[in-house]
């Protein structure tokens, strides 16, 4: 129903009358595939999507006068983070992307768990 780009230009956040609300990146190899898809049992159809000035968070508007809050990247923490946990994240996520060809890596990397409904 409504589509936003993030003020990065990186991505573009999508809600629709499914519920959801997709986030998808706008260039690349996974431009065409969302990377993160958000939604709760008690949302109704979506109306309306925008994202923060810093591309920090996502706004949906929903059809039952709801205004909810994401994270973009819902795995990110908020708040001050110490200096060793910034380490571990960035080695993780090198070696993510060192081994991203292994079969293994991108089954676990792609993996989502959605409800039946959200799975079409």
């Amino acid at each position: 129903v409504d589509v936003a780009f993030a003020p990065t230009g990186k991505e573009f956040a999508a809600a629709s009358t499914d519920k959801t609300v997709r986030l998808f990146p706008s260039r690349g190899a996974d431009a065409g595939r969302s990377r993160d898809v958000y939604h709760t049992s008690r949302m109704q159809a979506l109306s309306s999507v925008r994202y923060t000035a810093d591309a920090t968070f996502v706004f949906t508007a929903s059809e039952d006068f709801n205004l909810r809050v994401w994270k973009a990247r819902a795995s990110q923490r908020l708040g001050p983070i110490s200096r060793r946990e910034a380490l571990a994240v960035d080695y993780r996520a090198k070696l993510v992307e060192r081994h991203a060809h292994m079969p293994q890596v991108k089954r676990l990397v792609r993996r989502r768990n959605l409800p039946k409904m959200v799975k079409k």
